[in-house]
């Protein structure tokens, strides 16, 4: 008899977790609240859904194990060669690292190349149902089994409560209903959400063939007041017009782009922002892109988001439902990917029973949750977090000790009780370098470290990962 699952949400990970299951023989079906042109499709109204990913090796093997790299290229995706960092009172790119191939794409193209994989090798095991959001988790009448209560948007009605041998919460950051319902069903269970004062909006500029530099790497900008434009110059796109996608990161508190912003507000900002970092403004962004992105009301909000465990019976929460970092963590996608592979891998040799997908999900949490909680501590450390002033000033005073024109010769064994890693937030740290990397350049770096030497900062990163490794 083959085994039922119920997925929540038709984002990368509920999808990648389709595949994965179909694969070994379970009948998949996929609940998605929004519609199909919502989350395909890259558009002025939903852009909290079209923005770009950086997708780092994990990510692109667990593509490969179910053959949708080709499928997620074809629908728009490329690959990247390095990574070119402009930073202020520069007068041209500070940091360059090549040979660290990512493969870059709009959130929209990932998933619909992964549905065009799906549709392609397991449309008979796999349905999707869209506009069918799931309003409430209940237990059957044993209590013994979670089951799912589907809403119909089309025909503005619940159905049945529906049961499987195992059901997957896969909806994202606002996972209402996963860890709402949770808390009710199982006391034990809580969740605690910390904003990270961060606001994220997705932006496509106009591309322009004059301003077209390193097209084979990624561009990170940044600016004044702790403004990070991760931007990327596309080429022709199949799925959208030509244009640079980007994400622009900035403090909350500081209100920009409100309700209010027109195209000439945003322009002003723009240039006075990224003015210090060389960058030609009115050659990437043409009035039409301006009025676009200020008409364009979608932002994005994740704090960081951790759960007591992950999952109960045969329910499990996965990917940012159950662990979401920090915007500038910048692991949203790859990590919900890793989950996909590691649940169904931990599946794979059960014979069906409840009792043993049960033990699988706890196995997931006891293994999966460590890294996850380590990973969201690293990104508080203040190495790598917001980097206030009063500890900034502090830092800047404990790097001077050296007395060093180069920080090679830095003691590798002081930096690391500087830093007063744990053994498992080092292994963090080897794994999502790159990340980490970008959350100190985007809101560290303001006048006032860059007299110490920004290059000074980048090598003792560096120092930091070789020590670790060793």
């Amino acid at each position: 008899m083959m085994k039922r699952a119920i997925i929540i949400g038709a984002g990368p990970a509920g999808i990648a977790t389709a595949a994965f299951l179909a694969e070994d023989g379970w009948v998949c079906d996929v609940y998605e609240a929004g519609t199909e042109e919502i989350a395909t499709q890259a558009s002025d109204e939903y852009m909290d859904r079209a923005y770009g990913l950086s997708l780092q090796d994990r990510s692109i093997n667990v593509m490969e194990r179910i053959h949708a790299t080709e499928d997620v290229l074809r629908a728009g995706a490329y690959w990247r060669k390095g990574s070119v960092f402009h930073l202020p009172h520069v007068q041209r790119p500070m940091f360059r690292q090549e040979n660290f191939k990512t493969l870059s794409c709009l959130r929209t193209e990932l998933v619909c190349g992964l549905l065009r994989t799906v549709r392609r090798k397991w449309k008979h095991q796999v349905r999707f149902h869209w506009e069918c959001p799931v309003v409430q988790l209940c237990l059957n009448k044993e209590g013994t089994n979670v089951m799912v209560l589907i809403g119909n948007k089309k025909l503005n009605e619940a159905s049945a409560a529906q049961s499987a041998d195992l059901i997957v919460c896969a909806d994202g950051a606002n996972s209402n209903i996963g860890r709402r319902d949770l808390a009710i069903l199982d006391p034990t269970f809580h969740f605690k959400t910390t904003p990270s004062g961060l606001v994220g909006k997705s932006i496509l500029f106009d591309k322009d063939e004059e301003w077209t530099p390193d097209p084979d790497s990624l561009h990170f900008i940044h600016g004044k007041s702790g403004i990070l434009l991760l931007g990327r110059d596309n080429g022709p796109r199949p799925s959208f017009r030509p244009g640079i996608s980007s994400i622009l990161i900035y403090p909350q508190s500081s209100e920009l782009f409100g309700q209010n912003a027109t195209a000439h507000d945003m322009l002003s900002l723009l240039q006075d922002t990224f003015t210090e970092v060389q960058l030609p403004v009115h050659k990437v962004i043409s009035k039409e892109g301006l009025q676009r992105s200020a008409e364009s009301r979608e932002h994005i909000y994740p704090g960081t988001c951790s759960c007591s465990h992950y999952n109960y019976r045969n329910f499990v929460l996965i990917g940012d439902a159950a662990h979401c970092s920090q915007i500038n963590a910048a692991q949203g996608v790859n990590t919900a990917l890793e989950d996909a592979f590691l649940l169904t891998n931990l599946l794979k040799d059960q014979t069906g029973s409840h009792n043993n997908v049960d033990q699988a999900l706890e196995n997931f949490t006891r293994s999966r949750k460590p890294d996850m909680d380590a990973l969201q501590r690293m990104m508080r450390h203040p190495f790598f977090a917001t980097m206030k002033s009063t500890w900034r000033s502090q830092t800047i005073e404990k790097l001077r000790w050296t007395k060093a024109p180069c920080l090679r010769s830095l003691n590798e064994q002081i930096v690391l009780n500087e830093l007063s890693f744990s053994q498992c937030e080092k292994n963090m740290l080897l794994q999502y370098h790159m990340p980490t990397l970008i959350a100190v350049l985007s809101l560290g770096l303001s006048s006032r470290i860059i007299p110490i030497g920004v290059r000074h900062l980048i090598k003792l990163f560096f120092v930091v990962v070789k020590a670790l490794r060793t």
